[in-house]
């Protein structure tokens, strides 16, 4: 991550390794910790395992992806049928 001056928390979310070599994906949360003359001393970095809701995130994707595939095959059925009787 490129350094910044950063005087408020910053928050994202990606792939990280895990110390048995697993790919997981976590929420991080960087937080400035600051002397008393206002400078940056050091970055609180807390990282949550967010793996099962992105797993989720992702089959909740491809079903969605079905689903708009299957109306749209019954949208231009409907059609069909509505030329044939019109």
């Amino acid at each position: 991550m490129k350094e910044q001056n950063i005087k408020q928390p910053v928050f994202y979310d990606g792939p990280n390794i895990t110390s048995d070599r697993n790919e997981i994906w976590t929420h991080t949360t960087l937080t400035p910790i600051f002397n008393d003359e206002g400078e940056v001393i050091y970055l609180a970095t807390i990282d949550t395992d967010i793996n099962r809701r992105k797993n989720t995130a992702d089959v909740l994707m491809r079903v969605l992806s079905i689903l708009r595939e299957r109306l749209n095959q019954l949208t231009q059925n409907q059609q069909k049928v509505t030329n044939i009787i019109t």
